[in-house]
């Protein structure tokens, strides 16, 4: 049986605290633990380097398309409740489901 993918979504202004909480809990193998094992993917929204709200710069390795036959999706956070995201997310989120 194939590990259970899971993508998280990464953006421009971003928190990397809340980035790095479902980057803890599914990157991470502890197998050995008896916990089992996930795919984990971070996605970019956009193209190019992500910059957080702390000042650093990262660089995500799948865009959008990563979360096709996700079994689980993380939105950690969003950037400004005032502002909708992205039709882009939001398509790529309906597929998802």
């Amino acid at each position: 049986m194939a590990d259970p993918i899971v993508a998280a979504i990464a953006f421009d202004g971003i928190s990397p605290f809340h980035l790095s909480v479902p980057c803890l809990v599914f990157a991470e193998d502890r197998t050995t633990l008896g916990l089992p094992r996930f795919e984990f993917r971070v996605c970019a929204i956009e193209d190019g380097p992500v910059r957080t709200d702390a000042g650093l710069t990262i660089s995500v390795p799948h865009g959008l398309s990563a979360l096709d036959g996700a079994d689980i999706v993380i939105v950690p956070s969003w950037k400004n409740l005032e502002v909708p995201p992205p039709t882009a997310l939001i398509e790529a989120l309906r597929r998802a489901h």
